[in-house]
């Protein structure tokens, strides 16, 4: 299953001190289904925040964003999110950490363990699925929390440079993996 996303007149601007920052907008985008779409541009011009506001993690100033033909008015349940930095949580183990997703969504965890174990083997930790993050390397870690950004299936998969923090061979992996999923799978 793969889902729309429509961007009209969507505009990001923060408040500080000094006066307001425009951070970017209006912009006018549409991503129709199964499309894998990169955002390209320099650092601080807004692509971050565009990912998101697309999430529903944070609101713009102006303009409506819809993904599936829904406005967006908050976090979405059903979109993948892979951050900058991992953002895995320390006291739970890598198996621990890509089944958050379920947890946290009131899922049967044992349901998703057999799913968590072949993603893991996928990017190659299967062996470390009971270390906890403080033993992986960074790319280890960011190779996680690509697991649990698809570990409930999400039709909308937002990846915030999810490569950045990997080295060349891992990230070239990754990357056709990647490729690999998206060709399999027509995700947006």
């Amino acid at each position: 299953m793969s889902v729309s996303v429509e961007l009209k007149g969507v505009t990001k601007v923060y408040d500080s001190t000094a006066g307001p920052v425009h951070a970017f907008g209006p912009v006018d985008l549409t991503i129709e289904p199964e499309r894998f779409v990169a955002l390209v541009g320099p650092s601080g011009c807004g692509k971050s925040t565009l990912l998101l506001m697309i999430a529903g993690l944070l609101d713009g100033t102006a303009g409506e964003i819809r993904v599936a033909g829904t406005p967006v008015r908050g976090p979405h349940t059903d979109v993948g999110m892979v951050f900058q930095n991992h953002v895995l949580v320390d006291w739970r183990t890598v198996l621990g950490n890509v089944l958050l997703q379920t947890d946290l969504r009131g899922l049967r965890r044992r349901d998703y363990v057999g799913r968590a174990h072949e993603l893991l083997a996928s990017v190659g930790l299967a062996e470390f699925a009971d270390r906890h993050p403080y033993e992986l390397s960074g790319g280890m870690q960011q190779r996680t929390s690509f697991c649990r950004t698809l570990i409930h299936d999400p039709p909308l998969i937002l990846m915030d440079e999810p490569l950045g923090a990997l080295d060349a061979m891992t990230r070239e992996q990754l990357r056709a993996d990647l490729e690999r999923l998206w060709m399999r799978k027509r995700k947006t």
